[in-house]
């Protein structure tokens, strides 16, 4: 686990990057944040990198995005947050398939929450507008997200006035959400362990008319590690 930067109650703020090990319950002070001493940024993980962006310098928000090799500890400048203000409201971000999805909080110094929603891709180190984050009217800063399987999560956070809020909110992706209809139309019993896994994955199903179904194996790129028909299954 890393814990990167960061404020402690006002400006000055830190630069500094710490690793925790939990094997050894210790900390390891790692190569600091190319960024700079900064507070409200945007942080999550995607297989062995880190990234780290936006945020407020004291005077004023950035936008500028840096990915991390755990392995070198090393950081390298990609494509920067698609807006002029950065993100000054505490964003939150979920990932799943590859992709980040970033729900921005507050823009500006004012850090008043808004609706803006932005996705960063892996595959080809660009963002996109996150137009579901719009659609919903959701808007809060210093909410929490995460993801469980290709469903993210936003919940509480403050509105614009400084209410705290309670309210938790779900996102899947439409697309993969349609391959899981279509696979569970034939298939009315999965499970598969251990999960996760390092080794061997045992699967265990129940197939009704087994014509035409396909396991596919991928990654968490999204990219297809292997095809098994189910009469190749035993």
């Amino acid at each position: 686990a890393y814990i990167i930067g960061g404020s402690t109650g006002g400006p000055p703020y830190l630069d500094d990057v710490w690793m925790y090990d939990a094997h050894t319950n210790s900390w390891t002070q790692k190569n600091n944040s190319p960024s700079g001493k900064m507070e409200t940024q945007v942080t999550f993980t995607i297989g062995n990198h880190g990234y780290l962006g936006g945020g407020f310098n004291s005077s004023t928000d950035v936008s500028p995005f840096w990915e991390y090799d755990t392995t070198s500890d090393t950081w390298t400048s990609i494509a920067s947050i698609p807006i002029v203000a950065g993100i000054g409201g505490c964003p939150s971000a979920f990932v799943f398939g590859g992709k980040a999805y970033v729900c921005v909080g507050g823009v500006g110094n004012n850090s008043k929450a808004t609706t803006y929603g932005y996705v960063f891709d892996t595959a080809t180190k660009a963002w996109s507008v996150f137009t579901n984050m719009e659609k919903t009217g959701i808007a809060r800063g210093y909410g929490v997200a995460f993801s469980i399987g290709n469903t993210g999560y936003i919940a509480t956070g403050r509105d614009s006035l400084g209410n705290l809020l309670n309210s938790l909110w779900q996102y899947s992706d439409t697309a993969k959400s349609t391959g899981i209809n279509q696979i569970s139309s034939k298939i009315n019993t999965l499970f598969l362990y251990p999960n996760p896994s390092s080794g061997i994955l045992h699967i265990k199903y129940n197939v009704v008319n087994a014509q035409q179904v396909e396991f596919r194996i991928m990654d968490m790129f999204g990219r297809i590690i292997n095809n098994y028909k189910i009469n190749e299954l035993e």
